[in-house]
C-alpha cells in the first residue's frame, strides 16, 4: 500500500492572503520536484450558491457543510495516483473560526453542544494535516477599499483562527505578508513534504 501524501492545510481570515500563499506555495512545491494536488477554498461564494448564509450570518450549518465539503476533496485529491503533496486551500477550523466570529460579531451567544459537535467535526479532519499554515490579518490594507464591519468581521475571524490552532496539537506556523515570514513558510512545507518523501 502506498504511503499517503503529505497533507499541508491553509487557513485564515477573509482576505488576509491564504489564496495567496496557497499559490506560492503550490508554485515552490511543484519547482522543487514535488507532485502537487491543490484543493481550492470553499469559500462563501461556494457556500452562497448552495443556499447557506455566509460571512457575519453564517450558521453553524454553513461550517458543518465547509468542513464536510473540506475533507471530501482532501480525501479525493489524496487518493489521486503519484502525489506528493495536497494542498488544501481552506481547511476544517476555517469554518470553525468563520462561525464562531459571525456569533460574536452579531452578539449571539454560542449554543455549547452545538460549539462542541462541529469543533469536534473540525478537529477529527483537522488530525490528519502534516502542518498547517495561517495567514495574519492585516486590518490597514493598502487598497483601503474595506468597509468597516468587514474589517471588524475579518479581525474576528483571525482571533479565532490563530486561538484553535494555539489550542490543537497539530503543528502550525503563522505567516504575515512579509518576504521573511513567507520564505520561511515555504521552507518548512518543501522540509515537511520531502522528509515524508524520503519516509517512503
Amino acid at each position: 500500500m502506498l504511503n499517503p501524501p503529505t497533507l499541508i492545510g491553509v487557513l485564515g481570515a477573509p482576505r488576509s492572503g491564504k489564496t495567496r500563499l496557497a499559490s506560492l506555495l503550490d508554485a515552490a512545491l511543484t519547482d522543487s520536484g514535488l507532485r502537487v494536488v491543490r484543493t481550492s477554498d470553499l469559500s462563501h461564494i461556494h457556500a452562497s450558491a448552495q443556499g447557506f448564509p455566509t460571512m457575519q450570518r453564517q450558521t453553524e450549518q454553513t461550517a458543518e457543510w465547509l468542513i464536510s465539503q473540506g475533507a471530501a476533496n482532501e480525501i479525493a485529491a489524496a487518493a489521486a495516483r503519484e502525489v506528493d503533496v495536497v494542498l488544501a486551500d481552506g481547511v476544517s477550523f476555517s469554518a470553525v473560526a468563520g462561525y464562531t466570529a459571525a456569533l460574536e460579531f452579531r452578539g449571539e451567544v454560542p449554543e455549547p453542544l452545538t460549539t462542541r459537535r462541529i469543533m469536534q467535526l473540525a478537529s477529527d479532519r483537522f488530525a490528519a494535516f502534516d502542518l498547517a499554515l495561517a495567514t495574519l490579518f492585516d486590518p490597514n490594507p493598502e487598497d483601503g477599499t474595506w468597509e468597516c464591519g468587514e474589517v471588524h468581521f475579518s479581525a474576528l475571524v483571525d482571533q479565532h483562527v490563530h486561538r484553535l490552532l494555539r489550542n490543537s496539537k497539530q503543528p502550525y506556523l503563522a505567516v504575515s505578508e512579509s518576504t521573511d515570514s513567507q520564505a520561511e513558510a515555504v521552507h518548512r512545507v518543501i522540509q515537511t513534504a520531502r522528509r515524508a518523501v524520503l519516509a517512503a
